[in-house]
């Protein structure tokens, strides 16, 4: 609560900008580390191979209403959850991606909110959930066992089985507390201008308003 409250208070230029930029760049050097740590050509092929399943399975997915044979348990949940998920997190996601693009061009903002993103995902995905596979297909049933009965420890788990375990622990406990944070303190920002009249729109809500959201959503 105190690190969202002073990101927030610091404006989006200041403290929100420089945490997430830290968050980013944290987060790609922990990937760098397992694709060379880990089973590199592997995670390669398994990447490539990634991208090419996500290419071609786009259109068929997209338009998929399992008109034949439809899945009732888990459509219905996937449904319920992800109504509630953009319910909670469309309204001040639009206006926090609003508030940091002003004066960027269309193309900039395609790239920044949905290409990169997307990219940063699956590179994310494929290394990191493909290195967890392949130590599941290499005999490590108890890692398996473990990471679906306690799917929050899998990654603590995960990191015990490369080098430098102590060092990545401490990086993977910092990426969950900052990414934590960027989350509190934008949402923090966009509430605080949600319930004040900005007389300036290059400007934000007062300190004390941004205060107030911050702790109440702590």
């Amino acid at each position: 609560v105190v690190f969202a409250t002073l990101s927030a208070v610091s404006g989006v230029e200041r403290g929100i900008r420089r945490l997430s930029e830290f968050n980013m760049l944290l987060a790609a050097c922990l990937v760098i580390f397992v694709l060379i740590a880990g089973p590199t050509l592997f995670l390669l092929n398994a990447l490539v191979m990634n991208i090419g399943d996500y290419i071609t399975g786009f259109i068929d997915m997209s338009f998929n209403t399992y008109a034949f044979d439809q899945p009732t348990d888990w459509l219905n949940a996937w449904t319920i959850f992800f109504w509630a998920w953009w319910i909670a997190w469309g309204p001040f996601v639009g206006l926090f991606l609003a508030r940091i693009s002003r004066g960027r061009t269309i193309r900039q903002f395609t790239v920044g909110t949905l290409i990169l993103p997307m990219t940063f995902m699956i590179v994310w995905m494929s290394i990191m959930g493909n290195s967890a596979i392949d130590m599941v297909m290499g005999g490590a049933q108890e890692f398996g066992d473990k990471a679906m009965n306690t799917p929050a420890s899998s990654i603590y788990l995960f990191m015990e089985s490369l080098p430098l375990a102590g060092i990545t622990t401490i990086v993977v406990s910092i990426l969950a507390l900052v990414f934590f944070v960027t989350s509190g303190d934008s949402g923090a920002l966009v509430l605080s201008n949600f319930t004040s009249i900005l007389k300036d729109v290059n400007h934000d809500a007062p300190v004390w308003m941004r205060i107030l959201w911050a702790t109440i959503i702590g």
